[in-house]
């Protein structure tokens, strides 16, 4: 047996459905005609690849390993990460302590473990690097301990 709805309840249902169907299609085109939220830029210093490439006297082996391993598109963001940063010098001291003559000698995956054991994921400012561990885990998750000379 079938009921038949009286004229009155089909308007009204009708014109329910048409003010509901406005406001979500109110809500949406509210949402999509706001601006895009720009990120507030903090510095307008060189990113940490620009600054190894820029100064090849001091960083050049460094950036041959960034080259090598195809990490300078992470050390071309504004981070937040700090990055301790080997002089040509102390890169030369590690391939004699590794008995190698040049980066080249040092397999793919040491050459990998190489950068990011010296990539920490956060900003740590100079004035908090002191004797001993650091808070925050480099890019390995291993702590790294400070000493000075």
């Amino acid at each position: 047996m079938r009921m038949n709805l009286h004229p009155f309840h089909s308007i009204v249902g009708r014109i329910q459905f048409r003010i509901v169907l406005l406001l979500v299609a109110g809500i949406v085109f509210n949402f999509c005609a706001k601006e895009p939220q720009l990120w507030k830029e903090d510095s307008q210093q060189q990113v940490m690849g620009e600054y190894i490439s820029n100064n090849p006297d001091q960083f050049s082996e460094f950036d041959k390993l960034i080259k090598s391993t195809g990490k300078g598109s992470l050390l071309n963001t504004r981070g937040p990460f700090t990055l301790f940063l080997p002089t040509d010098g102390a890169m030369l001291d590690y391939y004699k302590q590794r008995n190698v003559n040049t980066l080249e000698d040092i397999s793919d995956s040491e050459q990998a473990e190489l950068i990011l054991n010296h990539i920490v994921g956060a900003s740590i400012p100079a004035n908090e690097i002191g004797l001993g561990t650091l808070r925050e885990t480099n890019a390995l998750g291993d702590h790294l301990v400070t000493e000075f000379e």
